[in-house]
């Protein structure tokens, strides 16, 4: 689930564990719903083109990672910026965990 700007040279790269997160959410959607979780999939992808968009867009966690929440789910992607101008996606987290889980990754 990587990406990238067709006008930029930003990239989106997934951590191992947001990707595992999200692996997770997305099967857990699919034992339930197969359209839910099609739901659950591209509100994923429409957060993860925005983050790509506008990476400041996103909402201040900390001095260096930002989040988005993703409409319609209770999952919010918690992202940072590299210095080599890639945006590195550290959590697919569900708003109910504990808060900065992530903040080792």
């Amino acid at each position: 689930m990587s990406g990238e700007r067709p006008d930029s040279m930003a990239k989106l790269i997934i951590g191992e564990a947001a990707e595992a997160e999200y692996q997770a959410a997305a099967e857990w959607y699919a034992q339930r719903s197969p359209a839910v979780a099609d739901g659950f999939t591209e509100a994923v992808a429409a957060a993860f083109r925005r983050i790509l968009d506008r990476p400041e867009w996103g909402a201040a966690c900390d001095d260096d990672h930002r989040l988005v929440i993703v409409r319609g789910y209770p999952y919010q992607i918690i992202y940072r910026m590299a210095a080599d101008n890639s945006i590195l996606v550290v959590a697919v987290a569900h708003c109910s965990r504990r808060p900065d889980y992530w903040a080792g990754r």
